[in-house]
C-alpha cells in the first residue's frame, strides 16, 4: 500500500504542467527504494571522461534529452560506447547537442556512431583536437553540421584537412586554430580565407606583418583577430595599424 501510495504522489508531477513547461522529471525505483528527480537546472554537459550511471533511470531520455554540451574524450571512447548501444533510448539519443567537443583518433566507426547518436543539425559549435590523421572521418562529420557556425581545430595535420574542403563554408562566422604543423603556416592562411571567406572573429597564431596583412586583406568581414605569439614574437605596434587602411577606417580590434 505504501509503494502504491508514492505512485499516486509522483504521478501529479507527471502532468504536462511539471514535464512540458516546468521540466521537472521524477521516477522512482521500488525495489531501490529510490526516488530519481532531473529538473530543469540539472546538467546540460556530458563529459565521457567521469562516469555516470544510468541503471535506476526507467527513461534515460530525460537525461540525454537535457543537454546541451558533449565532449568525448575518444581516448576512453569504450565508456562511451557502452551507453551509445543502450537500447533503451531512441536514436539520436542526444537531440539537443549545441556544442560538440571530441578529442583524439576520429575513425568511420566512431563517426558513424556520433552522427547515429547526435543530431547533428543542432550543433552550432565545434571543437576538434588530434595529433592524429582523422581528415576523411572529420570531414564526413562536419558535412552533417548544417548549423555549424563556429569551429576550433588543434589539429597538426590541418592542411590535409583543408585540402580536402573544396567548397566555401558561408555559415562559419567563428574560427579557432593552433597546433598545426607551423611549415603549412602559408598554405593555411590561403585556405582559410578560401574556406571561411565569412569569418568575423579568427584566433590563430602570428607569423609575420606580411601574413597578417594577408588575412585582413581578404578576410573583408573579419572583425576581431586574436594572435597567438611566441616568446620571442612581438605584436604590431599601433603606429603599423594606423598605416593600415583596413583598420583605420573600419571597426576592427586586433588582441
Amino acid at each position: 500500500m505504501f509503494q502504491e501510495d508514492i505512485y499516486f504522489l509522483l504521478n501529479i508531477y507527471k502532468s504536462k504542467w511539471w514535464l512540458k513547461r516546468k521540466r521537472w522529471f521524477v521516477e522512482y525505483d521500488a525495489h531501490e527504494n529510490t526516488l530519481i528527480t532531473v529538473p530543469y537546472f540539472a546538467s546540460k554537459t556530458f563529459d565521457n571522461r567521469y562516469s555516470y550511471s544510468f541503471d535506476l533511470m526507467q527513461n534515460p531520455q530525460i537525461f540525454y534529452s537535457n543537454i546541451n554540451y558533449l565532449t568525448i574524450d575518444l581516448h576512453k571512447y569504450n565508456e562511451i560506447e557502452k551507453i551509445l548501444v543502450s537500447p533503451l533510448v531512441p536514436r539520436p539519443r542526444f537531440n539537443n547537442v549545441t556544442q560538440l567537443s571530441l578529442n583524439g583518433y576520429l575513425t568511420t566507426d566512431v563517426c558513424d556512431a556520433i552522427r547515429n547518436n547526435v543530431d547533428l543539425s543542432m550543433i552550432k559549435h565545434f571543437e576538434f583536437s588530434s595529433t592524429v590523421g582523422t581528415t576523411e572521418a572529420f570531414i564526413e562529420l562536419i558535412e552533417n553540421m548544417t548549423n555549424l557556425s563556429s569551429i576550433h581545430i588543434q589539429y597538426l595535420h590541418s592542411l590535409d584537412l583543408f585540402n580536402l574542403i573544396l567548397s566555401p563554408n558561408l555559415s562559419i562566422r567563428h574560427l579557432v586554430l593552433f597546433d598545426y604543423e607551423p611549415t603549412t603556416r602559408k598554405q593555411l592562411f590561403y585556405h582559410i580565407c578560401r574556406i571561411f571567406p565569412r569569418l568575423t572573429h579568427l584566433t590563430t597564431d602570428y607569423h609575420s606583418q606580411r601574413r597578417l596583412c594577408y588575412l585582413l586583406n581578404e578576410l573583408v568581414h573579419l572583425e576581431q583577430l586574436t594572435l597567438r605569439l611566441t616568446q620571442d614574437q612581438y605584436a604590431p605596434n599601433y603606429s603599423w595599424i594606423k598605416q593600415h587602411n583596413r583598420l583605420r577606417m573600419n571597426s576592427f580590434e586586433i588582441r
